[in-house]
């Protein structure tokens, strides 16, 4: 656990870990990919990298 100060918390950062369950998201007609495919490039983007 990594205690930061107010407004540095990420919307990623819980006390708990949840399931989450996307099958309604994909009858609605969401498509989802692998994270593999698409995390490395969200990364390098974060961290303001050309992500190739």
């Amino acid at each position: 656990l990594q205690l930061v100060e107010v407004g540095e918390v990420s919307p990623f950062s819980f006390f708990r870990s949840y399931g989450m369950d996307n099958s309604r998201a994909t009858r609605l007609g969401f498509a989802f990919r692998a994270a593999p495919a698409w995390l490395s490039a969200a990364v390098a983007e974060t961290l303001g990298k050309d992500g190739d």
